[in-house]
């Protein structure tokens, strides 16, 4: 008899949640079936897979409603009814079953949560106020004394999370790796401490302070897209360097009109010693000082990100050099102050010997001439230099100054260990549509000016790199101009650079006889490259509004070349030219296929190559069909970049509470403690409140009024001052989950994404669907399950049917099995039969969830 295949369940849970990442990709009703009908282990696979990172949005309607289905789950009653059993409209039912629900709900789903993101809401732009309201709104103090002590009460349409309520969502989740604070608002004063005391195995503590949801921009950190249809500009408009009266000024990091909030990283220190990475920006003076102080408390850091701060200087980068031994990657960004020198740089190379990375991005500091030469020669350990300068400024005269010394450390005595370096400028977005990189609306500081500094082949910075060019990996140097001898060299010498970017100062179709050069850099699979608009002269009368339009009319994306496109057979699909420029008069701008493949006949390794820059027209992708030696290229425009505002791209499946009704907090994440009139860190508890502290409880310290009141007082945590919050005007979306990768700053990007399930078979639905065409839907697809490299797992929006047959604006609800109280257990991944969802369910044994831990 052959040997027995191993089941599922008994691999290992790293393989078993692989499994499920790849299963999920492949049909998202397999949730639906690994958490309802398989066997234990995998449920624990799917429930850690779904919970490993949760984002919640800064509205504290969302975790009301997920704090009021969980108790009414934990009572047993419907969630729907109210005490007596009638129905009442309420935001439980729209956030049940989603991750939140289940991490509020029971204590498995929040042990296994690794990542909590806290970003800005989502907002409607309907529902804004008035522009001067709006304006009024960004003016807020964050003096908690002040009678509007915090964004988002009288001012703002979604009240913020409630202080208490969040520490004690912290305090659940026990096995926290990750915290990350991306709101508008400044984050409490107890944070530090909470997570100190509650997260014991904390890695990775992110705050960043994005613009308010009433801003109706990009917030600081973002940068700022451009819709199809919304562009301003026109040919007619002043062309770069003909209108004297431009203000760079307006463009630069500061150009904001209000002063932006300053964190004064109360309890820094307090955070646990295993952070291995720290990203604080917006810090004052005072929280400066506290970031110096606290460092040493952090003898694992291995990654430190400072941005937004002008109160950085050479004491803070002597403390990070003097505390951070075992650092080995720095970034500092966006600061615009002049307090960091040389002498603070030689501090964190003397002490950081292990630094791997150093990235200074639109940093001014006061950098001499001679500061390179000063410091090399660099640590050995130290493979990564970057340097970004945002081209519209504003600049300090000095500011580029320091570069004069550079060829100092790119030399293999100077610099023994670079092998990436990158010496850049950014391009506002705006301009990178072709027809508006030339005008003045989109400057050019004068300090940044590409004509004032052209390398050749003999210039110091290319004899360095080309000294020993085979140890690049990665070289970025479109901050200068490079003429075509420039650019040959270091082809032709660094062969085993990887990746190039230039800023040419030739026209585009130059490159094309430079084939020998790029065949002799062998490694070679990325090339970018910017063209000086002074070079394209055919661009200065292109419409940006009919680039858009007619840009934006095939947004098809880009066919991979390695594979057929779809309809595509046989000769007739590898002779077609791909590689025609939408808008037709710029064709004579873009080589011909037959051109490129004469170009590529001797540069095998080529993948890709990018007109980037201003005005660029996009990427030519190389490569052959699989069984095929005919080489294939493929032609993708610039497309302009969706708007980075809040909200944006957001779906808005369930909806926070709008209930006619002011509901009390549940007990799963309220305090039985009676609040300090100092600390809101003294109120913690997981446990409901007795009786006897109920009733010692004043009207005046009770964090919650009574159940039914039209809004909510809460007794501030830090002032004692009342703070009204009403549960009814919340607009934004509930909490949903997303990969471990999640880096944005708003919530831009980001979906509100419940656990999917199948419709309701409650009496009065007009009809069952399966799960497969819930997904769809009378109206197509709507979403689906996408997967990152980190293995996290996000949903698209689903369809469903409530219990009177109307479309709902969430996916149903789905009850995970309660291993504890099933006393029977199938074989081979059987199916519990499910009664109504409007029928009593059957109460696990043990402490409900109300309760505290086991």
């Amino acid at each position: 008899m052959p040997p027995l295949s191993p089941s599922l369940e008994t691999l290992p849970q790293p393989v078993q949640q692989r499994i499920v990442v790849l299963a999920l990709q492949d049909d998202p009703s397999f949730a639906l079936i690994a958490l309802t009908a398989l066997g234990r282990s995998l449920q624990a696979a799917t429930r850690s897979v779904l919970a490993r990172s949760l984002t919640l949005d800064d509205d504290d309607g969302v975790l009301v409603a997920a704090e009021e289905w969980a108790e009414q789950r934990s009572e047993g009653r419907g969630p729907s009814q109210d005490d007596r059993g009638k129905t009442q409209a309420s935001g439980a039912g729209a956030v049940k079953g989603s991750v939140l629900a289940q991490v509020v709900a029971k204590d498995e789903w929040a042990d296994d949560v690794r990542e909590l993101v806290v970003v800005r809401p989502a907002v409607d732009p309907a529902t804004l106020p008035p522009a001067s309201s709006a304006h009024q709104f960004e003016q807020f103090s964050f003096d908690e004394d002040s009678p509007a002590s915090s964004p988002g009460e009288a001012d703002s349409p979604i009240p913020p999370l409630n202080d208490a309520a969040l520490f004690g969502l912290i305090r659940r989740c026990r096995n926290l790796a990750s915290f990350t604070w991306s709101s508008y608002r400044l984050p409490p004063d107890d944070l530090c401490q909470v997570l100190g005391d509650s997260t014991k195995g904390l890695l990775h503590f992110k705050v960043e302070i994005v613009a308010s949801p009433l801003a109706g921009g990009a917030g600081a950190g973002e940068e700022a897209g451009v819709a199809a249809g919304s562009f301003v500009g026109s040919p007619s408009s002043p062309q770069l360097g003909t209108s004297p009266t431009a203000s760079f000024a307006s463009h630069g990091a500061g150009s904001a009109s209000h002063a932006p909030p300053r964190w004064d990283a109360p309890s820094l220190s307090s955070l646990p010693s295993t952070l291995t990475s720290l990203s604080i920006s917006s810090l004052s003076l005072a929280g400066s000082r506290t970031l110096s102080n606290s460092l040493a408390s952090f003898p694992s850091l291995e990654s430190l990100s400072l941005s937004r701060t002008l109160f950085i200087d050479d004491a803070v980068l002597s403390s990070i050099g003097e505390n951070c031994k075992a650092l080995k990657r720095l970034e500092v960004r966006e600061m615009g102050g002049t307090k960091i020198s040389e002498n603070g740089l030689g501090e964190v190379f003397a002490g950081c010997e292990g630094l791997e990375v150093l990235v200074f991005d639109a940093v001014e500091g006061r950098f001499s001439r001679s500061t390179w030469s000063n410091l090399a020669p660099l640590p050995s350990s130290l493979h990564t230099l970057k340097l970004l300068y945002p081209e519209s400024g504003p600049h300090k005269s000095w500011v580029l100054d320091h570069l004069s010394s550079l060829s100092s450390i790119l030399t293999p005595a100077g610099g023994p260990g670079l092998k990436r370096l990158t010496v850049s400028r950014k391009v506002r977005p705006e301009a990178l549509v072709p027809g508006s990189h030339h005008l003045a609306s989109n400057p050019i500081d004068p300090t940044l000016d590409p004509s004032k500094w052209v390398l050749t082949a003999p210039s110091p910075e290319i004899e360095a790199i080309c000294e020993d060019g085979k140890r690049w990996k990665s070289l970025e140097l479109d901050l200068w101009a490079m003429d075509g001898g420039a650019v040959k060299r270091v082809l032709e010498e660094c062969a085993g650079v990887r990746k190039v970017k230039v800023l040419l100062d030739a026209p585009f179709r130059n490159l094309l006889t430079l084939g020998s050069s790029f065949a002799a850099s062998s490694a070679l699979q990325w090339f970018v490259v910017s063209i000086p608009p002074h070079h394209t002269p055919e661009l200065s009368s292109l419409d940006p509004n009919e680039y858009l339009s007619l840009v934006g009319a095939s947004p098809s994306p880009a066919t991979s070349p390695t594979k057929s496109p779809s309809g595509e057979k046989g000769e007739k699909g590898d002779k077609e030219d791909r590689s025609t420029h939408p808008v037709s008069h710029l064709s004579t701008l873009t080589p011909p296929t037959r051109e490129w493949r004469r170009f590529l006949k001797r540069s095998h390794t080529l993948e890709s190559l990018t007109w980037a820059g201003r005005g660029g027209l996009g990427t030519w992708k190389f490569g052959s069909k699989a069984g095929s030696s005919l080489l294939r290229v493929e032609f993708e425009p610039t497309r302009p970049s969706s708007t980075a505002t809040a909200g944006a791209g957001a779906t808005e499946v369930p909806k926070s509470p709008r209930s006619p009704m002011g509901r009390r907090r549940s007990s799963i994440l309220s305090f039985g403690t009676t609040p300090s009139p100092t600390s809101a860190f003294s109120t913690l508890s997981l446990s409901p409140p007795s009786p006897t502290q109920t009733a010692q409880t004043s009207p005046q310290t009770s964090p919650y009024t009574s159940f039914g009141s039209a809004s909510r007082e809460v007794c501030s945590p830090s002032t004692g001052s009342a703070r009204r919050r009403s549960s009814t005007s919340s607009t934004a979306s509930s909490a949903f989950f997303t990969s471990p990768s999640h880096t944005t700053g708003s919530g831009s990007a980001l979906g509100l994404y419940p656990i999917p399930s199948p419709p309701s078979t409650a009496v009065g639905s007009r009809s069952k669907k399966s799960f497969a065409d819930a997904l769809s839907g009378s109206n197509g697809t709507s979403g689906g399950w996408t997967m990152s490299a980190g293995g996290g797992v996000t949903a698209g929006p689903g369809w469903a049917e409530n219990g009177n047959g109307t479309p709902a604006g969430s996916v149903p609800f789905v009850e995970e099995e309660e291993g504890a109280g099933l006393k029977r257990k199938t074989s081979g991944g059987g199916r519990r039969r499910r009664g109504s969802p409007n029928t009593g369910r059957k109460k696990a044994g043990g402490a409900t969830n109300g309760g505290g831990r086991k």
